[in-house]
């Protein structure tokens, strides 16, 4: 069945939402000629013709559907045959029993399929709760990493969805180690750097010239004169041999004297400081002074190489450790220069100068680092590709780390609701392939059982029946079609008038409705669209066509039909007040098995308005509910009046002929309610042919009911006063 219509674009349907839903077994759609009824029709015939249409079906089940609209005239009566309407022989009741069991059969497996859908869709709907579940889980874990591994993540951020399924083949195929983030966002900042470029290594420095001199031997020597000499024994008690040494330097300038206490010197003093401070000593303190020039020089050398270290701006090494291990050796360099310094000035102390070996190494390990690290970096630019793959590789796989534990939830649970909708899957597939064997069978029984002469008999029968005697319809030669001809068996060509067209084109269409125009098939499930089949009718054939469309809405009431859906769209009021008509139906409200709607076109556009009940409440239909709620003589004759005029005038029926089916006092109430038909309500009465009783009125009403009867009318009069109604079908 149909729940819902789509018709944005089609036609004059071009507001914001055109779509008609809660559609129900009955739909009436009530509008003037123009307002869109028929393209309504049309979609529900062909949506795939309309681009903005669309018809939804209950369960995803669509049905055979048949239309009735001027295209199916034109289609059907146009040609000079009409495709023939094969339905079951009577006379095959055998045969009817079998293919009646296999319809059971096929309803049942009908039902299990409907059945097993249901729980695949609802396992699919888990399974997409569960998905949506896993999405919100993962999608915020996109944040945490946009900002350092934008490149890394372009092409799978762009939904919830893609950010997901991802991560999931990630999960699935990535083999790349998992590094932490510290690493990761290093290489990060060198392969998504738009500024990428090589850098120099950082210089080594070289410690060994100032390591050597440190422990050079000649530092811890006490560097004296002779000790063989007279004067050696004085300056070795004094311990002065420094003083002394520094003493002569002034000497040639002493005048003889000494240079400190200006007393004479003895006449072979000169030459014993000679002998004391002899070759042997003065070789000794040229090395010292040599090695103390070399240690001077090494160390502002390598004071400036540290200096300038300090003041390396470099990303790969710890500036301020750096810093700190350059100042803590050039500290040490300089305690050690004025060790040097002072020990060439007394070459007779000893001393031991602290080494920077320490420092060195220090300083050695610090550069040395930082130079891995940027040939690392080096590395990833020389092999930018290669690298930065190997890197949108490591993010992901730490990202799938992260969510490690929701990807194992997630398909856990998606594997279990895998399992059971393959299983369903596997069930469908096998009561499909069990539905289309029984199906088979019932297409073989059908078309052993199947003619189209009874629909010729039918139709010629209704055509003879109301006066339709020029034309009837004749079966081919072959059994499988028709042609309209008249009583010469010429075929009527294009000699038919519109309502003869109108009418035999509907009891074509009606008799469609309980075979097939193929040899099987005559069962199948339908929805039958009825547009405006009253057009150019005579006003009794409308009462025809309104007695069928009736038959078909009962029909599609019944569960066991195969008729399961009914829409009927018309501009005639009459046609739907009787199409329409329901004795139990409270007018404000619909039933719960029918819809009523209003199709309306304001500035062009159409749209489709849903009622509570029955829009149209005709002056013909208050007269019976008048009649219906008593009240006295005078308005029930007067309504007895209005309602026999409406009737049967328009159907062209002479009820004084009925006046001799009446005797005694009903005869004169009857005479009396048909000169009304002349004389008007209004007219002058003589009164003493009715008594005014509450028993005359009741005798009216019996009067007026034999009316209907003796004129083969009483199903209308039973229809309208609620009579002999049959009992309520729910609707599917």
């Amino acid at each position: 069945m149909i729940s819902s219509i789509t018709m944005n674009g089609v036609a004059t349907f071009t507001g914001e939402d055109s779509t008609i839903n809660g559609l129900n077994t009955i739909n009436f759609f009530f509008g003037g000629n123009g307002t869109g009824k028929t393209s309504i029709g049309r979609v529900i015939a062909e949506p795939d013709k309309y681009p903005g249409a669309a018809v939804l079906w209950n369960d995803g089940q669509q049905l055979e559907t048949l239309v009735y609209n001027r295209d199916f005239i034109d289609r059907n009566l146009m040609p000079s045959e009409i495709p023939g309407v094969f339905t079951l022989g009577d006379d095959a009741i055998q045969l009817k029993e079998q293919i009646a069991a296999k319809r059971v059969e096929i309803d049942g497996l009908k039902e299990e399929l409907d059945k097993h859908n249901v729980t695949l869709n609802e396992k699919k709907q888990e399974k997409d709760t569960c998905y949506k579940s896993f999405m919100s889980e993962a999608f915020p874990v996109k944040d945490e990493y946009y900002d350092k591994y934008r490149d890394a993540l372009k092409g799978h951020i762009k939904s919830k969805d893609a950010f997901a399924t991802h991560v999931l083949e990630q999960y699935d195929n990535n083999n790349a180690e998992h590094i932490d983030q510290t690493e990761l966002q290093r290489k990060a900042r060198v392969l998504f750097s738009d500024a990428r470029e090589r850098v120099n290594a950082l210089t080594v420095l070289e410690f060994d010239t100032l390591i050597i001199i440190e422990s050079n031997t000649l530092l811890q020597k006490v560097i004296v004169g002779r000790n063989d000499v007279d004067i050696a024994r004085l300056i070795d008690k004094l311990d002065n041999s420094d003083w002394v040494r520094k003493g002569t330097e002034y000497l040639d300038d002493s005048e003889e004297k000494c240079p400190f206490c200006q007393q004479p010197l003895a006449h072979d003093f000169r030459s014993e400081i000679a002998k004391f401070f002899d070759d042997s000593y003065e070789a000794d303190c040229a090395s010292l002074d040599q090695l103390a020039k070399s240690y001077h020089e090494a160390a502002e050398r390598m004071k400036s190489q540290l200096q300038d270290l300090a003041q390396t701006n470099s990303a790969f090494v710890d500036s301020a450790v750096l810093k700190l291990q350059v100042d803590n050796c050039i500290a040490t360099i300089n305690n050690n220069n004025t060790q040097v310094n002072n020990k060439c000035k007394n070459p007779s102390q000893t001393i031991v100068l602290t080494s920077i070996q320490s420092a060195a190494e220090s300083i050695t390990r610090t550069l040395r680092e930082a130079n891995e690290r940027i040939n690392e970096h080096n590395a990833l630019i020389d092999n930018n590709k290669n690298e930065k793959d190997l890197l949108i590789a490591q993010v992901w796989r730490s990202i799938t780390e992260r969510l490690s534990a929701s990807i194992k939830t997630y398909r856990v649970d998606g594997e279990n609701l895998d399992k059971a909708i393959t299983s369903l899957g596997n069930q469908i597939a096998e009561k499909s392939a069990e539905l289309q064997t029984v199906e088979a069978a019932l297409r073989e029984l059908e078309a052993r059982t199947t003619c189209i002469n009874p629909t010729a008999d039918r139709i010629n029968e209704m055509l003879g029946r109301f006066s339709f005697t020029g034309f009837t319809l004749e079966t081919s030669e072959d059994e499988k079609a028709y042609r309209l001809v008249r009583d010469n068996r010429q075929a009527v060509e294009d000699t038919l008038s519109e309502g003869e067209k109108c009418f035999v084109s509907f009891l074509y269409f009606y008799y469609l409705l309980e075979g097939s125009k193929e040899a099987s098939g005559t069962m199948s499930d339908r929805v039958v669209v009825i547009d405006d089949p009253v057009s150019s009718l005579d006003a009794d054939i409308i009462y025809v066509v309104s007695s069928l469309t009736r038959q078909l809405c009962e029909k599609a009431k019944n569960d066991k039909h195969n008729i399961k859906q009914v829409f009927i769209l018309t501009h005639n009021v009459v046609f739907h007040k009787e199409v329409s008509f329901d004795p139990k139906r409270d007018n404000k409200k619909s039933r719960k098995y029918e819809t009523f709607n209003l199709v309306r076109k304001c500035s062009g556009v159409s749209t489709v308005e849903r009622t509570e009940g029955n829009p149209i409440s005709t002056t013909y239909q208050r007269l019976w509910d008048t009649l219906k709620n008593g009240g006295d003589l005078l308005t029930a004759r007067n309504t007895m009046r209005r309602i026999l005029e409406n009737f049967f005038r328009l159907l062209g029926y002479d009820l004084h002929k009925s006046l001799d089916c009446f005797t005694g006092e009903d005869r004169v109430i009857a005479r009396s309610l048909l000169s009304w038909l002349h004389a008007g309500s209004h007219s002058a009465f003589e009164e003493d042919e009715v008594i005014y009783s509450d028993t005359t009125l009741d005798r009216y009403l019996v009067v007026f009911r034999a009316l209907f009867e003796k004129t083969n009318q009483l199903e209308h009069y039973e229809m309208m006063m609620g009579e002999n109604v049959d009992s309520e079908i729910r609707p599917r």
